[in-house]
């Protein structure tokens, strides 16, 4: 959930190379929290992209308290941070 609060949204497979767990152990969480309407998720494509829920009643709460305990934990804060979203311009080497 720290990084979900970092990142804003994500999808199963970026959080768990992020954690370097496993995709069915992020699948079984993920589903549980939807459950609990704590997520929503969206298909973008083919891929299932996951956020916050904004009509969850303690939003605005989880999401501060995320980013408190996100900042004081460097670790996380290294992982959302070292992540690239942009595409990588056509021709350039990796």
């Amino acid at each position: 959930m720290l990084l979900l609060g970092l990142l804003e949204e994500s999808h199963n497979s970026e959080l768990a190379s992020l954690m370097g767990c496993g995709l069915m152990t992020v699948q079984r969480i993920t589903a549980s929290l939807e459950d609990e309407e704590v997520l929503v998720g969206r298909l973008i494509g083919r891929t299932r992209r996951l956020s916050f829920n904004p009509r969850y009643p303690a939003v605005n709460e989880l999401k501060a308290l995320l980013k408190i305990l996100a900042i004081r934990d460097q670790e996380v804060d290294d992982m959302a941070s070292g992540l690239r979203r942009r595409p990588r311009k056509r021709g350039k080497e990796i």
